[in-house]
């Protein structure tokens, strides 16, 4: 059939070898597209449009991305003579016009004539919004051909080699707002959708992250949201700061429409991923990190908190008391009101009203009279603060290192060797207080070592644990008068 050989020869849908491009008997794209919007003008033709409109409607689509973002030089070489007095772009952008008029969409083209979308499309800069516009204009006016033009664009992405990926995922982040597609989006499609994360370009990640929001709005395609949850966690480990930062946008957004009920295994993956950015250098990442963190604390209900959700949150106590003093301050209002939503998530009702006190060394010393069964957790979290490029946070993490080992029996002591060495090595610190306060620490550190040893070996025979005995913190601005 004609229209089927024309179609053929349009812009390909995969990357083509240089000898076919070469090849002198093949029709060219731009005289494919002319001769296809003379058989437009036919009505006898019509009839036969119908079977190949999405297909067609792409290829065309396609054709104008091509031109317009890498230009016709390719395309048009060797065909100079033929179509000199004819503009690619516009030649391919008019057949597009009359196959929708054609197949009875004039609404649909006067919609996007209203919102300037064909000239967005003609421009290299606004290129992505028209074709943006021409995909809301299917879905709000409720094309008939949503579901196959879906289908077909699904097929083509198939090939990981797609040269006009970019234009597909931006338009198909667009049609799934219809409910017609969402009906018909299964996992074959969605993994076909997912498996473009490795592409790990900015702009298509991006795209993908969007389309994972439209996934989380929709309650026909929310329960396929698995398959693309372990790559937009993936993303927050991108070298790329961008795909970083779009990865936390996106994180935010889902926390919006995603419940525990369907969402918890994520919920509680995305609690242990969060962990190692809360202390990123660059501060918009930390702040980004902070945010989602304090999101995901306030979709979380006292009869949700199993086991593994506990752990984390309690792996991040000391950490958010100390960044009450981050020198970013929406960082430390992020941190209170996260400490007060874990505070009553985990019950401690006392502590809650600690937590909204801002002086660091008060809350940590009650924290650990009342916590004092956790004081091994504690001090683990505060021999990976030691790294900290904030300085403030160092110094409260060596001193609260310090308190916690005074109240530790001998027993205990023998298990934070690992806190010992970071102590050794903090008295290189840059910074004279941090190292100032680490040989202290050190210095009662092995005196009372060598105290609790030997009231060991002085008392009886008796194999019942010591009791911890009380103690007063050296306050930090006390040591800093000595």
């Amino acid at each position: 059939m004609i229209m089927e050989y024309l179609l053929q020869r349009l812009i390909p849908l995969q990357a083509k070898n240089n000898q076919e491009l070469s090849n002198p008997s093949r029709i060219s794209p731009l005289i494919a597209t002319r001769a296809i919007y003379e058989l437009l003008q036919e009505p006898s033709r019509r009839m036969e449009l119908h079977g190949f409109f999405s297909s067609l409607f792409v290829r065309l689509l396609f054709q104008v991305s091509l031109l317009v973002l890498e230009g016709s030089a390719e395309m048009i070489q060797g065909q100079q003579p033929v179509i000199e007095c004819v503009d690619p772009v516009s030649s391919t952008v008019e057949a597009l016009k009359t196959l929708m008029c054609s197949s009875g969409y004039e609404e649909h083209m006067e919609y996007v004539n209203i919102f300037g979308g064909w000239n967005l499309l003609v421009s290299p800069e606004k290129h992505y919004d028209g074709v943006t516009l021409l995909a809301r204009a299917l879905v709000i006016k409720n094309c008939w051909h949503n579901r196959p033009i879906f289908s077909f664009i699904i097929r083509i992405l198939q090939d990981t080699n797609c040269p006009n990926h970019v234009t597909a995922l931006v338009f198909l982040t667009e049609l799934l707002q219809s409910p017609d597609v969402a009906a018909i989006v299964d996992d074959i499609a969605t993994h076909i959708l997912a498996n473009w994360f490795k592409c790990e370009e900015l702009t298509t990640v991006k795209l993908l992250l969007q389309v994972t929001e439209v996934f989380a709005k929709h309650k026909n395609l929310v329960r396929r949201l698995s398959i693309l949850q372990p790559h937009v966690l993936r993303c927050c480990y991108s070298p790329c700061h961008c795909i970083v930062e779009e990865t936390f946008l996106t994180l935010n957004h889902l926390l919006e429409d995603l419940t525990w009920q369907h969402s918890s295994f994520f919920l509680i993956q995305l609690a242990f991923t969060l962990g190692s950015f809360l202390e990123e250098e660059p501060e918009n990442l930390r702040l980004m990190a902070f945010q989602v963190y304090g999101n995901l604390l306030s979709k979380i209900k006292k009869r949700d908190l199993v086991f593994p959700l506990k752990q984390q949150m309690l792996n991040s106590i000391v950490l958010l008391v100390l960044h009450l003093k981050d020198v970013n301050t929406d960082v430390a209002q992020i941190c209170q009101l996260s400490l007060c939503h874990t505070a009553t998530l985990l019950g401690w009702t006392k502590l809650k009203t600690v937590f909204t006190q801002r002086d660091v060394f008060t809350i940590l010393r009650i924290l650990l009279q009342l916590e004092a069964s956790k004081a091994i957790w504690f001090l683990n979290q505060c021999v990976t603060l030691f790294k900290s490029p904030q300085v403030f946070i160092r110094q409260a993490a060596v001193w609260f290192a310090g308190q916690i080992i005074q109240t530790l029996n001998l027993e205990e002591m023998d298990e934070v060797e690992d806190a010992n060495t970071a102590l050794r090595h903090m008295q290189k610190d840059p910074d004279p207080v941090v190292s100032c306060l680490t040989t202290q620490t050190l210095y009662i550190l092995e005196a009372q070592k060598k105290v609790l040893q030997a009231k060991t070996t002085t008392s009886c025979f008796c194999r019942r644990r010591p009791r911890r005995r009380s103690f007063e913190p050296v306050s930090l601005t006390r040591f800093l008068k000595l």
